[in-house]
């Protein structure tokens, strides 16, 4: 669950975004939203459970595991990551904050993406804003200030390096 100030414009914007962004791209590879709903000053986004955290939680646990083990973990996870970025991109997003935190684990094992408060349908309009962790940025966001499909890519590249 998720709880965002309403009476912020800022705030109400980007929640208003994520809840659009959720509604478009429901699937296998991204956080279901359940419902939202508004109290007062807050709006609420609930989401479904990840019970297994999100991928940081994991990278410990990976590093404990014999080498052979943890590398075979670590391509199933890719690969699942991949497979959810290639899903979003083909609906014209950008997530534009990919980065552990944000790559959930379910109690089966898969993957699935969430937090699309910085997502972003790719145009001309907007193809050049920048937003997102800055460690997880490509060094083309640095020198040109747009941010692409590429960069999410390299985004799912560190995470896999961490």
């Amino acid at each position: 669950m998720k709880r965002v100030d309403y009476l912020d414009e800022n705030d109400k914007r980007i929640a208003d975004e994520e809840i659009a962004q959720m509604k478009r791209l429901t699937s296998r590879y991204t956080v279901l939203l359940i419902c939202t709903f508004v109290e007062r000053t807050d709006k609420y986004i609930i989401t479904e459970y990840c019970s297994s955290g999100d991928l940081r939680k994991h990278i410990t646990d990976l590093q404990a595991l014999p080498e052979t083990e943890r590398i075979e973990r670590v391509l199933e996870l890719f690969a699942q990551i991949i497979l959810a970025l290639d899903f979003i991109h083909s609906q014209g997003v950008v997530h534009r904050d990919i980065k552990p935190e944000n790559i959930f684990i379910m109690e089966d094992g898969s993957v699935k993406l969430g937090d699309f408060g910085l997502s972003k349908m790719l145009n001309e309009k907007n193809y050049n804003t920048v937003a997102g962790t800055k460690q997880y940025f490509a060094l083309e966001v640095y020198i040109e200030g747009k941010m692409y499909f590429s960069t999410d890519v390299y985004a799912v590249g560190i995470c896999i390096i961490e």
